[in-house]
């Protein structure tokens, strides 16, 4: 009998539930579905709805549509929008919480974050905006559209998505960067979101990527393309590099692919056109680039041409691998300064050792500054080689009121070359063999120079030098012991119709001479010991003085 009555009353509770969701769906689709509408919303959240107009059909009997909407917290207004549509999963209402299994939204503008409390637990299947405007301090949409799937609220009532995430938006500004035709398409994995596509328009360049953002502020990006743009705005260039560095200095930034296909840049200090790049394996963090320590980052690119300040490079091509400590030059050849350079071989802070440098037809000018920096450089070298050297046809200007220095039609060839040992600027290895058409040394002119050394272990030896001055000329030979202590040398010179100024002009030697001279001249010294003696003459072969030491 208990059994009995007891089923008996469930089957009356069933029917009488039956009954009164019979009677709201029915009221539903009368005017006084509104109200009753929201009557309920007051009843389950702290907020008013006003609308123009409530949709309701029999054939979708848990849907319910909204035109003209707004609502409220008491009489402050908190957001509105032209339509809405939601969908309740009814098991929700017997096993909560309360479920809908989709809710779109169109025509709303959203300023910053919403001051709305949700429902604790509230689930909403696919959740769609459209038409939306949303505006904040680093981020402005304008007619955007957006869908997540598995939105929920948190136990700490702070909304989630824990499935999918696009976005569209014909215009976004992000920290003042417009950017246009923005596609997002990402999905959620345990706690990571994996952007299976990210796409922009910025300075009519195309922009497409795919990354990993994981919890622990990480963002690798596994491909970013840039195709075909040009950056012409000082100001929209810098504030993209600013906004670039910001994020890196809150977050790392892992690329293991970067490429750039045909981009151009016209600014005041740089410019570029029609480079291509392709970059792979290097971070970003803290406002520094982080190379790949152990194989390095490999770098390509080539470019229509390349400027920066004064200087041109046309037609470059740049194999490069990057690590902390060094960077190895598989290739790189340009036209540059009415020529052309190629060179191979690997540089770090202190060291620079090339396979082979070609410069033909270059011609260099260096303003005092410029010379100055490129001297600091130098000074900082510990060691520098070079495999193969060839200069042809290379002209060198250094404009500077103390010492002026004009080289035109250099040639040069060398081998096995260290020109820097142990810090110390001289040849200590390799052989060189170098002429020019003209030169002016401070204010010295000079026809056709040669000269032909070599080294062999810090032993060097000038096996020839010429000089031809207007009116004479002067060849000289010598050596120097550079790998031993007392460092012993010896030099031989003789010409005809030496201008006198040479010393002072050279050396900074003030001596009482002036015209010109014949010159015979033996030295040999040592740190320790030395002798020396020196014959000049006039240009009549008249001695003035004789030295012995």
């Amino acid at each position: 009998m208990a059994i009995r009555f007891f089923l008996k009353f469930i089957t009356i509770l069933v029917v009488i539930a039956l009954l009164l969701a019979g009677s709201v769906l029915a009221i539903l689709h009368t005017q006084a579905g509104l109200p009753m509408f929201q009557l309920y919303l007051t009843w389950l959240t702290p907020y008013r709805l006003e609308a123009k107009e409530m949709g309701y059909s029999m054939q979708k009997p848990w849907t319910v549509t909204l035109s003209d909407l707004e609502v409220r917290n008491k009489s402050e207004p908190l957001v509105d929008a032209k339509f809405l549509s939601a969908t309740l999963d009814p098991s929700s209402l017997i096993t909560g919480p309360l479920e809908l299994k989709n809710l779109t939204v169109s025509g709303t503008t959203i300023e910053k974050t919403l001051p709305v409390t949700f429902p604790e637990g509230l689930k909403i299947g696919v959740f769609a905006i459209e038409n939306l405007t949303y505006r904040s301090d680093t981020l402005s949409l304008t007619d955007a559209k957006v869908q997540a799937s598995d939105w929920h609220v948190d136990g700490n009532g702070r909304p989630d998505v824990l499935g999918s995430f696009q976005l569209e938006a014909p215009k976004a500004v992000w920290h003042k960067q417009t950017v246009s035709d923005l596609l997002v398409n990402s999905y959620r994995e345990d706690r990571d979101w994996y952007i299976d596509g990210l796409s922009f328009e910025l300075e009519n360049a195309s922009i497409s990527s795919r990354a990993v953002w994981t919890p622990d502020d990480t963002l690798t990006i596994s491909q970013l393309t840039v195709n075909n743009g040009r950056l012409q705005s000082e100001k929209n260039t810098q504030a993209l590099l600013n906004n670039i560095q910001d994020f890196a200095k809150a977050h790392r930034i892992q690329v293991e692919r970067l490429d750039i296909l045909d981009l151009s840049a016209d600014l005041t200090d740089w410019g570029l056109e029609h480079i291509n790049l392709s970059a792979h394996n290097f971070a970003y963090e803290n406002g520094q680039v982080d190379w790949l320590p152990d194989a390095g980052t490999k770098v390509s690119f080539n470019a229509a041409l390349m400027r920066t300040g004064d200087y041109v490079m046309a037609d470059a091509i740049v194999d490069l691998t990057i690590s902390p400590d060094k960077v190895k030059i598989s290739g790189l050849s340009a036209r540059f300064q009415d020529g052309f350079v190629r060179l191979s071989g690997q540089a770090s802070t202190d060291a620079l050792s090339l396979d082979n440098l070609l410069i033909s037809g270059v011609n260099l000018t260096f303003e005092p500054e410029e010379a100055a920096r490129l001297q600091t450089w130098w000074n900082a070298l510990n060691s520098v080689k070079v495999g193969q050297l060839t200069l042809k046809h290379m002209g060198l200007a250094v404009y500077d009121d103390n010492f002026p220095v004009f080289i035109e039609a250099v040639n040069a060839r060398g081998s096995d070359l260290t020109l820097k040992h142990n810090g110390q600027t001289q040849m200590w290895q390799g052989e060189l063999t170098a002429d020019a058409a003209l030169a002016n040394i401070n204010r010295i002119a000079l026809m056709t120079p040669f000269f032909k050394m070599r080294s062999t272990e810090g032993l060097w030896q000038l096996d020839r030098a010429t000089l031809s001055f207007k009116d004479g000329q002067g060849t000289a030979e010598g050596e120097i012991d550079l790998k031993s202590p007392s460092q012993k040398w010896q030099f031989k010179a003789e010409g005809l119709g030496i201008p006198t100024n040479i010393y002072q002009r050279w050396a900074g030697l003030d001596l009482p001479l002036s015209g010109q001279h014949d010159l015979s001249l033996s030295l040999s010294a040592s740190r320790q010991t030395g002798r020396a003696s020196v014959s000049v003459s006039t240009a009549q072969s008249m001695p003035i003085f004789m030295i012995a030491h």
